[in-house]
């Protein structure tokens, strides 16, 4: 069930609920030939609440509240969130953020984080700056209906500016950017790295547009990877940057180029970065784009395992290859097609057979290590998806969608596979078929008041 809508006073309304049935699923024991159902996901309510309103024109504050509820004996959940948005009448300044509750119902009882993000900013003229905060404790947690990647951060951020929106005889428009971070945990209160970017921008009379950035970072303290508490892991002062440049959007073919690259100063890592993205309109009605990325990541370390008191790392290096295929045909403004295709490989090899030990001031020394079947850390990873769409827009916000899918997927620790013969592997496994149909209708609240008025 989704209700939205606005009232004259401008303050907007939304409720969305589901409620899922309970999911289970048969577990073979392959020595014994004993099947037995196994309960994956209780019966399960999820409801979101939003309450907005909007004044002066441009400002807003708003209320959000997410709320799971499972039957039986699991976690529950329960998010509330403040979050505000305030500009002057000139336009000139805003103030922005937001601040939030997750409580977590576990059986050690009721887990409570916090997460805080405030944004001071001018937003008006050729020079503009902001600052901004965030933090997250340790037990901030709304996943259960969100994501959140990670939590415990103490972070600043600082950004000043300097844009033309007036064309000259060679530029269009053009921006200058600098900005600053300083990262911090929040538990222990150490400081995990600073870094700072330069970017420009530059947009030709022509439509061409260019630019790039810079980026320094210093050395930094990584408490996530040796996935181990108290335990953290120095990467050393690094640079990278990266340029690109884009044709003409307004041409029958246009395209997209850009190249980076990241050096570390006092370790051997290194990282190239090449995009590659042609277009092709070949009508107003059907439009062909296609984006291919290749990255590789030379003599990196990377967490292998750990004991309750050691952690092990390894040289390894990285291989990435993405194709994205998107095309889209328009029969009218109100029914179109849409194919999304995209293929991802990625290896990890550590043949290099250089491994460390992690030590307790972040610093690794070389050791042996023995690397077994069970704990083999190359890897091969190959995922192929397509998705083929037909949208039909019958009425005013209603719609139907017929959508085709298949997926192709494959990991293994062959690390010395090429792409080719990864891609080749990836087409011998089973292939996963999806066929769905969507249909939603709108119903607009005056004119279904107004057709019952109109009855009586």
């Amino acid at each position: 069930i989704k209700v939205s809508g606005r009232t004259k006073d401008n303050l907007g309304v939304g409720f969305f609920n589901v409620i899922t049935e309970k999911t289970t699923a048969s577990v073979k024991n392959e020595e014994t030939g004993s099947i037995r159902n196994v309960l994956v996901e209780p019966l399960t309510n999820y409801s979101i609440l939003v309450l907005d309103q909007q004044f002066n024109n441009n400002s807003s504050i708003s209320l959000v509240n997410t709320n799971v509820t499972r039957e039986g004996q699991f976690r529950d959940a329960n998010v509330t969130a403040l979050v505000f948005d305030l500009t002057d009448k000139e336009n000139a300044f805003k103030a922005s953020g937001r601040a939030i509750v997750s409580n977590v119902d576990l059986d050690t009882g009721i887990r409570t984080g916090f997460l805080s993000e405030l944004e001071l900013a001018r937003i008006k003229g050729r020079f503009r700056y902001r600052v901004e905060h965030k933090f997250a404790n340790t037990t901030y947690d709304i996943n259960d209906l969100g994501l959140n990647r990670r939590n415990n951060f103490n972070n600043l951020e600082a950004e000043v500016s300097f844009q033309s929106f007036e064309p000259t005889k060679i530029f269009n428009a053009y921006k200058f950017e600098l900005s600053a971070r300083h990262r911090r945990l929040f538990d222990p209160n150490v400081t995990t790295g600073d870094s700072s970017i330069l970017e420009t921008f530059f947009l030709l009379n022509s439509i061409t547009e260019f630019g790039g950035f810079i980026d320094y970072r210093t050395d930094s303290d990584n408490y996530f990877e040796p996935r181990l508490e108290g335990k953290f892991v120095t990467f050393s002062k690094n640079l990278g940057g990266r340029v690109f440049a884009s044709s003409d959007y307004r041409k029958q073919f246009a395209i997209d180029l850009g190249i980076g690259q990241r050096k570390d100063f006092d370790q051997p890592q290194r990282q190239l970065f090449i995009d590659f993205s042609p277009r092709f309109r070949f009508s107003d009605k059907f439009i062909l784009l296609l984006d291919s990325e290749y990255s590789r990541r030379d003599n990196q370390f990377g967490y292998i395992d750990n004991t309750e008191t050691e952690v092990f790392f390894g040289q390894r290096d990285l291989n990435s290859i993405e194709n994205a295929l998107t095309a889209s045909y328009n029969f009218d403004p109100y029914k179109a097609i849409n194919l999304r295709f995209r293929n991802f490989w990625t290896a990890v090899d550590y043949s290099d057979d250089l491994f460390f030990k992690l030590n307790d001031d972040g610093t690794k020394d070389l050791i042996d290590y023995k690397i077994t079947e069970e704990n083999d850390p190359n890897r091969n990873f190959n995922i192929w998806n397509l998705d083929l769409s037909f949208r039909w827009r019958f009425a005013p916000g209603s719609e139907v969608s017929l959508l085709y899918r298949n997926q192709i997927f494959n990991s293994d620790n062959q690390a010395s596979l090429g792409y080719t013969e990864s891609l080749n592997k990836l087409f011998s496994q089973s292939m996963q078929n999806t066929v769905s149909l969507r249909i939603m209708y709108f119903i607009d609240y005056n004119n279904a008041r107004d057709l019952f008025t109109n009855n009586r």
